[in-house]
């Protein structure tokens, strides 16, 4: 389950929550770990594990 996570105040709720801003982050726990033991990691030529955080850095509408 993904979850949404404010970097300034180091919040973590639940992706979607209602009445909540867009987060600065989205955190997906086991994600890395996921894509290297699945079928993905032979086939695609990835070399380097996925980390579980990822930051946004703009919005474009």
């Amino acid at each position: 389950m993904p979850y949404a996570l404010d970097v300034a105040t180091g919040h973590i709720d639940i992706l979607g929550a209602a009445n909540t801003p867009a987060p600065d982050a989205i955190l997906m726990p086991g994600f890395g770990p996921s894509i290297r033991h699945s079928t993905l990691w032979g086939k695609s030529g990835l070399k380097q594990v996925p980390w579980d955080l990822y930051e946004f850095k703009e919005c474009k509408a």
